[in-house]
């Protein structure tokens, strides 16, 4: 399973054309060229440079999850590292492996780590619309509180729920505050195999 999240520099029309080219160029990239994150960001890297008059660049992180065995394969193109809520407790960043947003290097040089989510471990993979939503005192929910949140009472039994959770905490943190930025916040949690 193919886990992608991305954010792209800028707004409007250009960075919606650039967003939409990343996700096809990473999408064939995954199915046609190559199995291994760090050479798939190489490649959509190379591509995404060509053509990049606006100077637009995009932060991605992709992972390569084996659904039988919890193994996670993932490389970091500049993006927030994804927060992982093992089931025994607690809420702890993922360490990311260094690389720079895709569009901006030929040069740029790619990694991967791996993680295994054991049962009932989650992933939380976003963007940065969540920890720098603010509320009405400018104030950013940032990272802190997001960990807090998955920590406590956001801890759930299914990927939606732990979705729903985040996403009521947010809200209810900024309130009537108008939404800055778009947010996308993609979970997986991996199953422990019990029936009932």
């Amino acid at each position: 399973l193919c886990l992608v999240v991305g954010d792209v520099s800028d707004k409007g029309v250009p960075a919606a054309l650039f967003m939409a080219r990343s996700i096809a160029l990473l999408r064939h990239t995954a199915v046609k060229e190559s199995r291994v994150p760090d050479e798939i960001f190489s490649i959509v890297n190379r591509e995404l440079i060509q053509g990049n008059d606006f100077c637009m660049f995009v932060t991605a992180f992709l992972g390569i999850l084996n659904v039988t065995t919890g193994e996670l394969v993932y490389s970091n193109a500049g993006h927030l590292p994804p927060l992982h809520v093992p089931a025994s407790g607690g809420c702890r960043e993922t360490i990311l492996p260094p690389g720079k947003p895709l569009g901006v290097s030929e040069r740029a040089v790619f990694r991967s780590n791996r993680l295994t989510l054991e049962p009932g471990d989650a992933l939380a993979i976003f963007t940065d619309g969540i920890t720098e939503a603010q509320n009405g005192q400018g104030e950013l929910f940032d990272i802190s509180r997001l960990q807090m949140l998955m920590k406590g009472g956001c801890r759930a039994d299914s990927a939606s729920a732990l979705v729903e959770g985040i996403l009521q905490g947010v809200k209810g943190y900024v309130g009537d505050t108008p939404q800055s930025d778009d947010i996308a916040l993609l979970c997986v949690r991996r199953e422990d195999g019990k029936k009932g």
